[in-house]
């Protein structure tokens, strides 16, 4: 009788093995994706392989999956070409694309979608910010078939401003960028801003000369006047020294400076009236903005 139970209990126990539902292996599948990097050149770094600005050194990639969860992490260890080909997989929806990523952003495990949303680049201090400049962009996978295909546009997490004068004894001897943001979120959010809390620091750019080396600014859109960025230009003219804080505007309405866009700010003397400053965009995204006045009276 005691070997009939255990014999009977051997039976159970194969039979339940033999029907034991495989493990799903439908997650790990993997497939070969094209994923294209944009050659939009007025908003992609890829139209040049030199300067801080216009460098890519690599890229690395977190998938998500259709709910949002982390669905792998892919790295390119060099400047891609317009066209990637990778093995990701299959479960994978969307692409979070990050170029010249920080050590901390390297670091990163397995962030979800919802983390990735809210995921910022830190610089500290005065001048730190990091270069090759820090971009984001996002795609999601589509499928044709048994193509995979994605297309991404990276964007410059940061805007650039320049200071020139073309005006003949006009000479800036520094600019100093004050109430700018020491973080930036590396994707573009619905609402652009940078979070509340964080720590704003003066950015100073001292040169010799009449034209000064770009500004690399965290995007501030907070256009409240206590809280917004604005520039002091320190010049001389006609013998006389100036030092005038101004707010870039559209019209009369404080400018939200943005990611990915160049604000270049063109100082000129008017002998006894003004200094006008009017902005124009030779090289990122355009921006529309107002001119300004320096009266003369500020040169003493």
């Amino acid at each position: 009788m005691k070997r009939s139970v255990l014999l009977f209990a051997l039976c159970i126990y194969i039979f339940a093995g033999c029907n034991k539902e495989p493990q799903n292996t439908l997650d790990q599948e993997e497939c070969q994706v094209e994923v294209s990097f944009s050659n939009d050149f007025t908003k992609s770094l890829l139209k040049s392989t030199t300067g801080p600005e216009k460098t890519i050194t690599n890229v690395i990639l977190f998938g998500v999956d259709a709910s949002g969860n982390f669905a792998g992490k892919y790295s390119i260890d060099h400047q891609p070409a317009t066209t990637e080909s990778m093995t990701i997989l299959k479960k994978v929806k969307t692409l979070y694309a990050i170029a010249n990523p920080t050590p901390e952003i390297e670091s990163l495990a397995t962030p979800n979608k919802a983390a990735l949303d809210i995921l910022f680049g830190i610089f500290t201090g005065t001048n730190a910010l990091v270069t090759p400049l820090l971009m984001g962009g996002s795609g999601d996978v589509s499928v044709s078939g048994s193509n995979y295909s994605a297309a991404i546009q990276l964007i410059r997490t940061v805007a650039k401003v320049t200071f020139n004068s073309t005006e003949t004894g006009l000479v800036i001897t520094s600019v100093t960028a004050k109430n700018v943001p020491n973080q930036a979120y590396v994707f573009k959010q619905a609402s652009v801003a940078v979070p509340a809390s964080v720590t704003r620091f003066d950015y100073a750019n001292t040169v010799a000369g009449t034209d000064t080396d770009p500004i690399y600014v965290a995007e501030s859109t907070n256009t409240n006047v206590s809280n917004t960025t604005t520039f002091v230009v320190n010049g001389t003219y006609d013998s006389k020294t100036a030092s005038y804080e101004i707010t870039l505007k559209t019209g009369s309405t404080n400018l939200a400076i943005e990611r990915n866009k160049h604000y270049s700010v063109d100082v000129k003397a008017v002998s006894t009236t003004s200094c006008t400053i009017s902005i124009t965009t030779p090289d990122w995204d355009p921006v529309n903005a107002g001119e300004y006045e320096i009266p003369y009276e500020e040169f003493h």
